[in-house]
């Protein structure tokens, strides 16, 4: 197996910090910290928001210590996909042998009809 890199991470942040200050768990918030950087959200979102956030690494790596926080039962998600490099060789030749295997039976098609 190749040990593949990365330079950046992108994805989608919804419902961070949407609940209101409450008397037993204090002040919502949501905290990222990546390699000891930190980005939060400072004050309260509608609920049902939505952050597109991409984390540039500045350089290619294998991988990274990421850490999502925020108050206790207040929820949040992401949505994200990760998506592998498809190796040009090897597609361009499956879809030569799809190609030619459907010319064969086109052809077939048409000696039987003669």
């Amino acid at each position: 197996m190749t040990n593949r890199t990365f330079n950046r991470l992108t994805f989608a942040l919804t419902d961070a910090y949407d609940q209101p200050f409450h008397e037993t768990f204090g002040e919502s918030f949501f905290r990222l910290s990546i390699d000891g950087a930190e980005w939060s959200i400072d004050e309260q979102q509608a609920n049902g928001n939505l952050h597109w956030i991409t984390i540039w690494f500045g350089e290619d790596r294998s991988e990274a210590d990421i850490r999502l926080s925020t108050r206790l039962n207040d929820g949040w998600g992401i949505r994200a996909a990760l998506v592998a490099p498809v190796p040009l060789p090897g597609a361009g030749l499956l879809m030569l042998a799809g190609l030619g295997g459907l010319a064969a039976v086109g052809r077939r098609r048409a000696k039987a009809q003669d």
